[in-house]
């Protein structure tokens, strides 16, 4: 869920400013993979790091009509020089499956971008016992016309879907019993070079707490790391807070309007009610001292008793009307904050 690109592109670049003094020596690689529409920022923010800037997705073709795809030249026009592939929530909510993952992870290659192929079991094929099986499965269709030299650059996450954003992760011993099972598939259909070689990472909700017991097995070689799982409440509230204020500020002159307008309307309306009231009073007393029969001056408070609820309704519809309006443009404007 997505905070808006805004926000999400102020949370990569704090990211890679607090990452780049922990990752200064080559012993780790770091990849970002963020949204399309973020990829420039994040590229600029990584500037004179060693932290490497991914996509999220990238498409098979390189033109022709498929509108909103990501072409492979378009990201490598910009530098990109690692994609996610076949993510779980791309396999399940828009139905990629792996005949189409093959042509990706072969587009990627030929474009000389590392594909990061993600692959992992729902909770259903767990219980039924068919994990190695789908997994072995997705490996080997995904692979499929991939060369070891090629295998041997690339990356292959796994991640348990039903570990994916719950906030459960799988224990060190079922992810390190699922990664060696994947580099035991690439071993054959390879050979154990390829196998030694490929890095296989984990990626079902990693965080600080759980990560130095599963990088610590022997076939997972790093981690597939949500963006939230490094930030803290305390980031996560400081952000939220600028955010309001910014809001605020660019939104102060609207809200201004709304509540001089609504006080207004008010006070036009409970003025208007004293006034009738004072002239009511009034008139009543010159009528009788001018003599008017009892009946003409009941008729004539009846047609003033008409006129207060009248007018007073066209200036408080008159107030709602500014205040509509007024909301309007504060809603315009907050849509265009997003």
């Amino acid at each position: 869920d997505v905070e808006r690109s805004r926000g999400l592109g102020d949370v990569y670049k704090r990211q890679v400013k607090e990452l780049t003094p922990l990752v200064k020596n080559d012993d780790v690689d770091v990849v970002f993979c963020v949204p399309a529409i973020d990829i420039i920022p994040a590229m600029e923010a990584a500037k004179g790091t060693n932290i490497n800037i991914g996509a999220e997705n990238m498409y098979f073709e390189e033109s022709g009509a498929y509108t909103g795809e990501i072409a492979p030249n378009m990201l490598t026009d910009v530098g990109v020089k690692y994609v996610i592939i076949g993510h779980s929530e791309r396999r399940d909510y828009f139905k990629e499956d792996d005949v189409l993952l093959n042509k990706k992870v072969k587009k990627a290659f030929e474009a000389g971008i590392t594909p990061i192929l993600c692959c992992g079991e729902s909770l259903e094929q767990r219980e039924l016992g068919v994990t190695m099986d789908w997994i072995r499965l997705q490996i080997k269709s995904d692979l499929a016309g991939v060369t070891a030299d090629q295998v041997k650059s690339m990356v292959i996450a796994y991640e348990p879907i039903w570990a994916i954003g719950t906030g459960k992760t799988a224990t060190s011993d079922q992810a390190e019993e699922v990664c060696a099972a994947i580099r035991a598939c690439i071993a054959e259909v390879y050979d154990e070079a390829t196998a030694e070689a490929i890095r296989i990472q984990y990626g079902g909700s990693v965080n600080a707490k759980t990560a130095p017991d599963l990088f610590a097995q022997a076939d997972i070689d790093g981690g597939l790391v949500p963006t939230t799982a490094g930030m803290t409440r305390n980031n996560l509230s400081e952000l939220k807070m600028q955010s309001f204020i910014d809001k605020f500020k660019r939104l102060s002159g609207t809200a201004a309007t709304i509540v001089i307008m609504s006080l207004l309307g008010f006070a036009a309306y409970f003025s208007c009610i004293g006034l009738k009231i004072r002239m009511r009073s009034y008139e009543i007393s010159v009528l009788r001292a001018l003599g008017t029969p009892l009946s003409r001056i009941r008729r004539k408070l009846f047609i003033s008793n008409l006129r207060i609820p009248i007018i007073s309704t066209v200036i408080a519809g008159l107030a709602a009307y500014g205040v509509a309006v007024s909301y309007t443009h504060l809603r315009a404007h907050e849509t265009s904050l997003h």
